[in-house]
């Protein structure tokens, strides 16, 4: 059992790594889209802008109709005393939030045009790989050209476009996080700094789930082709004779019921099982923190001048922390669950364009041998 938790500690450092160098690798291959991923950036920044324009409108509508203030926010100061300037209070702040609604979907749309940028450039750098004169790229493949060069140009491709799309949809929620991190830091230091120490299990479940789905996604595109791959030709036995003979209905039930195809069906359903991980995992370290933040603040508000709007202001932030930090993790996950696919074209791409002689091809010799089909759907 001491043996097993170093080779599963490393097992989930060397996960880490290739995470980071995988997701470094999309963000280089995609320099070339700077202009397009600045205007992403500069949306996000200020929908950002307007969304905690709005939340901090909240907050301060909250403390001046319970302290019986003036509503202040930047420039405008206003009195909230009836329901007409309460009104006046929400809409101005709805506005506010409308706003960076639209400027977030222009992001999202402007995230869309990057990454189908990058996919097509991808395509255009497979095309000068394959027909320039470094020919380095053929010691990773073997067996008929479009067995190989069919995942490369399709899934490949597309699942590395993917990846740059869900970076670019954590900007704006990682900007939240820091934001809200930020306001929960200076409404109370002390219970922040108190609720620091729960990040480390946080942070662990997080990488543990990253690193689960990155080997399963590798096993199952290991089991799927033979698996699935014997079952229609099973089917497709018994499809071209006369009659049903019992051997191959027994072949075909055979590969069906075999431990093989059982377990490229688990591993199937267990990827896309990664997101509800994910939410799993912020679920229980919100009902923690919840439950942290009520055990601190109850004793000061029985013995002190605190009021109920301190821990409901603190929860509310929380909650919003929680959000935008799951929305990161699963953007993140999604990375991770591609990166058989990332890894398969980086090496490709990057020996070809290398200039010294690389052994890249005893790495992993059989990445395209086989295509690493998906014979049941994208992933």
């Amino acid at each position: 059992m001491s043996g097993d938790s170093p080779n599963a500690l490393r097992a989930l450092v060397d996960q880490m790594r290739e995470l980071t160098r995988v997701t470094l690798w999309v963000v280089t291959a995609s320099r070339r889209f700077r202009g397009q991923i600045m205007r992403v950036v500069l949306l996000d920044m200020v929908s950002l802008a307007g969304w905690f324009g709005a939340l901090a409108g909240f907050v301060e509508l909250l403390r001046a109709l319970e302290f019986d203030a003036d509503f202040t926010l930047g420039p405008i100061s206003m009195s909230v005393s009836g329901p007409v300037e309460v009104m006046g209070v929400c809409a101005l702040l709805a506005v506010l939030g409308g706003f960076g609604a639209l400027c977030n979907y222009a992001a999202r749309k402007g995230s869309a045009g990057a990454a189908g940028s990058l996919l097509a450039d991808l395509r255009r750098r497979l095309l000068t790989a394959l027909t320039g004169p470094n020919q380095q790229w053929r010691t990773l493949v073997s067996g008929p050209p479009r067995k190989w060069l069919r995942p490369l140009a399709a899934k490949d491709a597309a699942m590395t476009a993917l990846a740059l799309w869900s970076l670019l949809n954590t900007l704006l929620p990682a900007g939240i996080a820091i934001l809200v991190a930020g306001y929960m830091l200076v409404l109370d230091p002390l219970l922040s700094a108190m609720l620091v120490p729960l990040l480390i299990p946080y942070l662990a479940a997080l990488s543990l789930a990253y690193a689960r789905v990155a080997t399963a996604r590798r096993k199952y595109l290991e089991l799927s082709p033979n698996a699935v791959g014997g079952i229609v030709d099973a089917l497709g036995a018994l499809v071209a004779e006369d009659g049903a003979h019992e051997a191959n209905f027994q072949a075909a039930l055979e590969r069906i019921e075999g431990p093989e195809h059982r377990e490229s069906v688990t591993l199937f359903f267990e990827l896309r099982l990664v997101t509800q991980r994910v939410k799993m995992i912020n679920g229980v370290f919100l009902v923690v923190c919840l439950g942290a933040v009520l055990s601190f603040y109850v004793p000061l508000i029985e013995d002190t001048e605190r009021t109920w709007a301190d821990p409901v202001v603190y929860v509310i932030g929380l909650r919003l922390l929680l959000l935008a930090a799951q929305k990161v993790s699963g953007g993140l996950a999604m990375v991770s669950r591609r990166l058989p696919e990332i890894s398969s074209l980086s090496h490709f791409l990057d020996l070809s364009q290398s200039t010294t002689e690389v052994l890249a091809g005893n790495r992993n010799s059989q990445l395209f041998s086989s295509a690493s089909d998906d014979l049941e759907g994208d992933l």
